[in-house]
């Protein structure tokens, strides 16, 4: 039942990362598997039977949720944004209980450290936000040197898969490489990805085992700061009301929905483990 509910998570995990703004990260903290998947990834090299065992699933609904989601979605966005995005956001704020619960804060205990943190996990999705498209673009006629600044483009990118609250497209933006990627894709050159998906391999690792080195050390003080990354992306997501009545009615609709789906989700998840 574990496994099945993995690739369902992964299957939602996959669906948010076709949304612009929407961060893999962000559904994976909702959604409880966050923790680990860090850790998965972090202790593959010394545990891999272990790891796989949690990764094999979560990589199978991403591809799933990717490949079955990847045109309605194109479709929904095109004509029904708002309701779409209000899906989302609504999937978000019902993870929001688990992960403040994982903070440790009360009325009191509450300080300015721990108010400190939250405000630097906002300001961090609000500075990238703020970031024009392309700040970070590179680009070379030298074969070799593309290749390099598509590695380093894949690690940095990695980022995105990893931390809550940071769109992955937004980062391919930053960088200048979206419409590259996306094209690439398009095109099946697949070869030319290869830098790319290697460098994100690598640095998701990196990132993976700074993490799981951070929630054992200082657990509570990373909740908080992923706590200010899954708020800010709330307001970074917010599309505004549709003007279109009958959209502001599936609008609402559609949040309630995303925001029960997830508290079923943690619940359903809970008796399991009990």
């Amino acid at each position: 039942m574990i496994y099945l509910l993995n690739i369902l998570k992964g299957m939602v995990m996959g669906l948010a990362m076709l949304i612009p703004g929407v961060s893999g990260g962000t559904m994976a903290v909702i959604m409880g598997i966050f923790d680990p998947l860090i850790n998965a990834v972090g202790s593959f090299f010394k545990e891999p039977k272990k790891s796989l065992k949690i990764l094999i699933p979560i990589a199978i609904g991403g591809g799933l949720g990717i490949l079955v989601f990847s045109m309605p979605i194109e479709w929904l966005l095109e004509n029904l944004y708002a309701p779409t995005v209000f899906l989302f956001i609504g999937a978000v704020l019902g993870g929001i209980p688990p992960i403040y619960k994982e903070t440790g804060i009360t009325t009191k205990n509450v300080n300015i450290k721990k108010i400190l943190l939250f405000a630097v996990g906002v300001f961090v999705v609000f500075a990238l936000d703020n970031l024009p498209a392309g700040t970070f673009s590179i680009s070379t006629d030298n074969v070799v040197m593309n290749w390099i600044v598509l590695a380093i483009a894949g690690a940095i990118s990695s980022i995105a898969l990893v931390l809550p609250g940071i769109s992955g497209s937004y980062m391919l933006l930053l960088l200048g490489l979206y419409k590259t990627v996306l094209t690439t894709i398009n095109n099946r050159d697949f070869i030319q990805l290869i830098p790319f998906a290697l460098g994100a391999c690598v640095g998701v690792i990196l990132i993976a085992k700074l993490l799981q080195f951070f929630l054992k050390k200082y657990r509570q003080s990373t909740f908080t700061v992923i706590l200010g990354f899954v708020v800010a992306s709330i307001f970074q997501l917010n599309p505004g009301l549709p003007a279109n009545f009958k959209e502001v009615i599936l609008s609402i609709i559609l949040f309630f929905a995303g925001f029960i789906a997830i508290l079923y989700m943690s619940r359903l998840e809970e008796k399991i483990e009990k």
